[in-house]
């Protein structure tokens, strides 16, 4: 049976995280040219702020603590992850073409029809859509709603279209 005291344990750093994540979404809206990355920490450590004048005297600091940095550490990559894919590609390029890309050479790299097709490719081994005749359809609804909700997050809180 599970004590009460042991579910607030992990319930307290989920409080602290959806205050994280309150002050970046706000933060962001009022300061959109501070970026992304300066909101996200800037939600971080007031998150942890509060959470180390709460927690000060508590006896799970330690517990409650690695959990929220945990937290903290996973929504950073979830916000950051579709932010990051292609610059960190661009960057890769670069370093392995040690004469220079122009802007022609990258733009070549990034081919609209070779980047469709291999996300289709993608998708296909994932079994996450199939192809009948030619046409695609969802196999797997999920990635549809990661999709949905990444999308609702970046519109509708974040404010980036």
């Amino acid at each position: 049976m599970v004590n009460l005291n042991d579910f607030f344990i992990i319930v307290i750093p989920l409080i602290y995280l959806l205050s994280n994540i309150l002050v970046q979404v706000v933060f962001y809206r009022i300061f959109p040219n501070s970026g992304l990355f300066r909101s996200v920490l800037i939600g971080f450590f007031l998150g942890l702020f509060v959470f180390l004048v709460l927690e000060f005297k508590s006896k799970y600091l330690l517990c409650d603590l690695l959990i929220y940095c945990v937290l903290a550490y996973c929504y950073f990559h979830f916000v950051n992850l579709a932010e990051t894919a292609r610059r960190i590609r661009i960057l890769t390029e670069l370093i392995n073409f040690p004469s220079r890309l122009t802007e022609k050479d990258i733009l070549s790299l990034y081919n609209a029809d070779q980047v469709i097709e291999n996300r289709l490719l993608r998708l296909l081994s994932g079994k996450q859509i199939i192809k009948v005749n030619d046409r695609y359809f969802i196999c797997r609804p999920i990635a549809l709603w990661i999709a949905q909700l990444l999308f609702g997050i970046r519109t509708r809180i974040l404010m980036i279209r």
